[in-house]
């Protein structure tokens, strides 16, 4: 992560405004984008590191004080921006917390709070919002009531293999989310795809916690051993396929989140030992 940042802010920013922090070489195009209607809003954040700008993990925080105090920014998301030819730009969408000031330019501290979650509900017909999803929003729950969540966004995808693919990996290496939890489409119908699609971006199998949340689901039906959850991690992120119903997904849970937290501090090279 970036130890530092150096921002500009063209005007007053308010908190609870969402906006994007762009290049500051954009400023001097942005009179060349009248036929982009995004870039008619004076609402921008300019950083000062060309025209690229590394990742920062979804929930980072953005602080004026090194000592991490009071954060006045909080990172949603990385994207791309259609911008000035011949290349688009690299920026932060980003949550401002707290009043800003116009200034020419900060320095900010970037730096985590806890863990950030994300979970990609599987469904054709919620994707189409014909059904309320109930077992994505249960993961949020569930977790938070474990693990310190700095960070939390939902998603919702058809049963589309290269849909899932392309998220899962843009959540791992770009957005860098911690925990990124899949429900639905674990199954053997032709549209459940959702282990075969995750297998094949995970750098390795976790078969443990598949294995402990077998074992807790047979408890309850012996139709669990139709499941096909894999498990496993992608660069740092701990990736999890959980089964479609909310009851389900309470089930398999409750036999791993003892030991997330600890998965989690070893994905991040956690020194301290494994016994105990």
């Amino acid at each position: 992560m970036l130890s530092s940042i150096t921002l500009s802010f063209e005007h007053d920013l308010s908190a609870n405004m969402v906006l994007p922090i762009l290049p500051i070489g954009l400023k001097e195009n942005l009179s060349e984008q009248d036929h982009n209607p995004f870039f008619q809003s004076e609402n921008f954040i300019y950083h000062h590191l060309g025209n690229y700008i590394d990742p920062l993990p979804s929930g980072t925080l953005l602080s004026l004080n090194s000592s991490k105090l009071e954060p006045s920014i909080q990172v949603l998301s990385n994207v791309t921006l259609p911008s000035q030819p011949p290349h688009a730009s690299e920026c932060l969408w980003v949550k401002i917390l707290k009043s800003i000031p116009k200034s020419a330019a900060q320095e900010f501290f970037p730096y985590k709070d806890g863990f950030s979650l994300a979970w990609v509900t599987l469904s054709d017909s919620g994707s189409k919002n014909l059904r309320q999803d109930e077992s994505g929003p249960a993961i949020g729950r569930l977790i938070r009531n474990k693990l310190k969540i700095c960070f939390e966004q939902g998603f919702i995808l058809p049963d589309n293999a290269q849909a899932l693919k392309a998220k899962l990996i843009h959540l791992a290496l770009r957005d860098q989310y911690d925990l990124i939890i899949t429900t639905g489409g674990t199954g053997l119908t032709s549209r459940d795809i959702t282990p075969q699609a995750t297998a094949q971006v995970l750098d390795y199998q976790l078969p443990g916690f598949v294995q402990a949340m077998m074992a807790e689901s047979l408890k309850k039906t012996s139709r669990a051993i139709l499941s096909r959850a894999v498990a496993g991690v992608l660069e740092k992120s701990l990736i999890l396929n959980l089964p479609g119903s909310q009851k389900a997904v309470s089930e398999n849970l409750s036999a791993i989140l003892e030991a997330l937290p600890h998965a989690l501090d070893k994905l991040h090279d956690d020194p301290s030992p494994c016994g105990g």
